[in-house]
C-alpha cells in the first residue's frame, strides 16, 4: 500500500485498483483461500456501495456467499447475503433482495447474530418502503432499532430513526418525521459519523421542502451535498441535486430546475441506481411542465412509470400517473387525464401518500368544469 494522508487520495487509490480487488476476491473465493474474499467483500463494502460500483459488488459479494458457504463460515455467507440484498435494492430487483434477506436472517438467527439480523431487517424495511408497504416497512425498522438498542450500536440505531421518519415523511406526519430525523442526526454528530449525518440532515431537509421552507431546505441540502461529493456517496449525491431542483422549481426558476434534475437522473442512470432513476425521471417531467414544455414532460412521466412499474414502486408509479395526467390536461385531453388521475388516486388511496388530497382537488375540478362547460383547472 502507498501512504494514504487523505480520504481523496484513499478513494483514488481504490477507484485505480478496483478491477484488481474484484479479481483477487474471485480468485481467492476459486483456489481455497475463502477467508480473504468474505473478509475482502466487508472491507469494500462501503466503498462500492457508496460510489455506485454495483456491478463489481455482485461480483465479489457473490464469490464471498460461495466461498463461505463452501467452507461452512455461516457468519460469512449470511454478511455476504445481505451486501447482495442491499446492491438487489439498490437496482430495483426487490424480490431477489427479499429472497437475499430471507436466507440470511435464518443463518444470523441461528447464530444468534443480533446486529446481523437488525441490519436484515433494515434492508426489508427499505424495500417494504419503496413498495409503498409503509406500516410493514416502519414494522421492520422498528425491529431493527429494537436490536440495534440490545447491542448498543449508535450508527445502527440513527440508520434505522431515519427509516422510520421516512415512512412518517412519505404519509404526512411531518412533525414525527422531523423528531426521529433530528434523533438520528444527533447520534451521528456525536459519533462522528459525517455521512449518517449528512443523509439525517438532506432528510430534514426533504420534511422543509414539503411544508414550503424552501431556503432551510435548500441550505440543508446544500450541506449533505458536500458531504456526498467529499465521501463519494454518489446515490446521495444523486437525491440531493434532484431536491435542489424541486426547491428551484417551486420557486420559479424552471430552468435551473430542469439542469439540475438532469444532473441528477445522468448519476442515477451511470450508477444503475434504478428507484432513484423512476424519482428523477418524475422530477424531470414536473420540471418540464412547469417550463410549459408539455410534450417533453409528458416522455419523462411515460418513462417514469414504465421503470416504476418493472420494479414495482408504487409512488412513483402514482407520480407518474400524476404528471401524465397535467401533461394531457395541458393539451387539451381531458378524458386521459382523468384516467391518469384516477390511477394515481387509486395508488395514492392505498399507500397512504398525502398527495391523494391535490388529485381529489384536480378530478373535482375536471368535474365541475364537465357540469359547466368551462375548461377545468
Amino acid at each position: 500500500m502507498p501512504p494514504l494522508a487523505e480520504p481523496a487520495e484513499a478513494r483514488a487509490w481504490l477507484n485505480a485498483e478496483r478491477p484488481v480487488l474484484v479479481a483477487v476476491a474471485v480468485h481467492a473465493a476459486d483456489h481455497g483461500w475463502p477467508s480473504h474474499t468474505t473478509r475482502l467483500a466487508v472491507t469494500l463494502l462501503r466503498y462500492l456501495q457508496d460510489g455506485g460500483h454495483f456491478a463489481e459488488a455482485v461480483s465479489i459479494h457473490n464469490s464471498a456467499s460461495r466461498a463461505a458457504r463452501l467452507s461452512g463460515d455461516h457468519a460469512g455467507e449470511a454478511t455476504a447475503l445481505t451486501n447482495l440484498a442491499l446492491v438487489d435494492w439498490r437496482q430495483g430487483r426487490f424480490e431477489r433482495a427479499i429472497g437475499h434477506c430471507e436466507r440470511a436472517l435464518a443463518l444470523f438467527r441461528d447464530g444468534s447474530d443480533l446486529d446481523g439480523q437488525a441490519r436484515v431487517l433494515h434492508i426489508l424495511g427499505l424495500i417494504c418502503f419503496e413498495q409503498g408497504s409503509y406500516q410493514r416497512g416502519a414494522e421492520h425498522f422498528e425491529r431493527a432499532l429494537a436490536l440495534y438498542r440490545r447491542t448498543g450500536d449508535r450508527a445502527g440505531q440513527a440508520v434505522a430513526l431515519t427509516g422510520l421518519g421516512r415512512v412518517d415523511q412519505q404519509q404526512g406526519r411531518y412533525e414525527q418525521a422531523t423528531g426521529h430525523f433530528s434523533q438520528a442526526m444527533q447520534i451521528c454528530r456525536r459519533a462522528g459519523h459525517r455521512t449518517g449525518e449528512a443523509i439525517a440532515l438532506g432528510s430534514l431537509g426533504v420534511v422543509a421542502e414539503q411544508q414550503g421552507r424552501y431556503q432551510e431546505a435548500a441550505d440543508h441540502h446544500r450541506q449533505a451535498l458536500a458531504v456526498f461529493r467529499e465521501t463519494g456517496d454518489r446515490a446521495n449525491e444523486a437525491y440531493g441535486l434532484g431536491h435542489l431542483g424541486v426547491i428551484d422549481q417551486r420557486l420559479g426558476r424552471h430552468r435551473r430546475a430542469i439542469d439540475l434534475q438532469r444532473q441528477a437522473l445522468a448519476l442515477f442512470r451511470e450508477i444503475a441506481d434504478r428507484s432513484g432513476e423512476a424519482e428523477s425521471l418524475n422530477n424531470l417531467g414536473e420540471a418540464l411542465l412547469a417550463d410549459a414544455q408539455p410534450a417533453q414532460a409528458h416522455t419523462e412521466h411515460a418513462a417514469a412509470l414504465e421503470l416504476a412499474d418493472q420494479i414495482g414502486h408504487r409512488h412513483e408509479q402514482a407520480r407518474a400517473h400524476n404528471g401524465l395526467g397535467h401533461t394531457y390536461r395541458a393539451t387539451g385531453d381531458e378524458d386521459q387525464a382523468r384516467q391518469h388521475w384516477e390511477q394515481a388516486l387509486s395508488i395514492f388511496i392505498d399507500i397512504g401518500a398525502p398527495e391523494a388530497n391535490e388529485v381529489r382537488r384536480h378530478l373535482a375540478a375536471e368535474h365541475e368544469s364537465k357540469a359547466s362547460g368551462q375548461p377545468g383547472r
